[in-house]
């Protein structure tokens, strides 16, 4: 299930690697390479240590040089706490100013291990817990959670048996009164998730970002895309708009960035297209790639999804307004999300929307062997 939450009051968001535009699962195990800790301030199965970072971490407006990480599956800055039993966020309930990988009662006692590690290419503290045991219920966990020195916050779940809905997952500011909080005691959590939880959006910025307006006035603001590092999906935020006049709401403007796979060639040949067209792909059958070819005898904003024979969307090659003309997309076989697809029958469709609303669309189907 698709999961992005957020903004909440400070800006913080999350999206999970099972949405479009989510961060990309990828575990790089520190259990051979980092520190393990060994001694605890309290006990191995309800305790913390204090541990120095690489870096300042900036978390909801203030800036920390340490992280305090308890073995209940959660690490939290200044105040200290280990609490074993979860609970809804926010709440002014301890702890607070959290991160919350997977807050549970755990207990290292009998097994289990918690590593940390700063990966200086990456500019990340990592912090792994380890096949640590489920307190009740059975099962074990292992799990990241992931400092950058951006401020951003990741979570990578390695293996979870057993106990699987009985965390809580999210972050939480130092009064207890604003949360991020994507599960609390459900089923959410599944092998080869990641979750990404950020304040603002990095691929959008907005000029000038606050200013005073006089009564009856106006001020214009920039809003700037920046696809930089991105891969292909389609990225969607909200600007949101505050104001101290009471009387009139936060205004919440959806934004949504396109971003096409590296292997997209725009425009092909010269002149205007008499009719709108969608071709057959090139080669079918094909293994790895392909190329489909349309036209559009005029401008139009066009949308080339790719689906697979259950109707399940596949993959957006192309969400984005075009002028008119000829149009090559190569296909090599990848999802939303980077994975490469199996072999079977696909459909690709085309929509076209022109200036005065007129939709055009057409649809074909490709083999995809291997």
């Amino acid at each position: 299930v698709d999961t992005v939450v957020g903004p909440d009051s400070a800006g913080y968001r999350a999206i999970d690697s099972d949405s479009p535009g989510g961060p990309t699962y990828n575990w790089f195990d520190i259990s051979t390479i980092g520190i393990q800790i060994t001694s605890w301030t309290g006990t191995s199965d309800d305790g913390y240590a204090t541990i120095a970072l690489p870096f300042q971490f900036s978390f909801y407006d203030n800036t920390y040089n340490s992280v305090n990480i308890c073995t209940n599956g959660f690490v939290n800055f200044g105040a200290t706490s280990t609490a074993y039993s979860n609970g809804a966020i926010p709440s002014t309930a301890t702890p607070n100013n959290a991160c919350y990988g997977l807050w549970d009662d755990l207990n290292l006692t009998s097994s289990g291990t918690v590593h940390y590690y700063f990966d200086t290419p990456g500019s990340r503290f990592i912090i792994q817990y380890t096949d640590v045991p489920f307190y009740s219920g059975g099962g074990t966990a292992k799990f990241q959670i992931i400092l950058k020195s951006t401020g951003e916050i990741l979570y990578q779940y390695n293996n979870i048996t057993g106990a699987t809905n009985s965390s809580t997952v999210g972050i939480e500011n130092l009064g207890g009164t604003v949360a991020v909080q994507l599960i609390y005691s459900a089923n959410y959590l599944h092998n080869n998730l990641a979750i990404l939880i950020s304040k603002g959006l990095l691929w959008v910025e907005e000029s000038p970002s606050s200013g005073s307006i006089a009564p009856a006035g106006n001020q214009p603001v920039t809003v700037t895309f920046n696809s930089t590092g991105l891969t292909a999906g389609t990225y969607r935020g909200i600007l949101a708009i505050v104001s101290n006049d009471a009387p009139r709401s936060p205004r919440n403007i959806p934004v949504r960035l396109s971003v096409l796979p590296s292997d997209v060639r725009e425009q092909r040949g010269t002149g205007i297209p008499k009719e709108f067209a969608l071709e057959q792909n090139y080669p079918n059958p094909f293994n790895p790639t392909t190329t489909i070819s349309y036209s559009l005898p005029t401008e139009a904003t066009v949308r080339l999804k790719i689906f697979n024979m259950l109707g399940q969307e596949v993959i957006t090659l192309v969400d984005a307004p075009h002028a008119a003309g000829y149009y090559d997309v190569r296909w090599s076989g990848n999802s939303n999300r980077g994975v490469v697809v199996s072999s079977g029958v696909y459909m690709y469709r085309l929509e076209a929307t022109t200036p005065d609303g007129k939709i055009l669309n057409n649809f074909k189907r490709m083999l995809l062997l291997k």
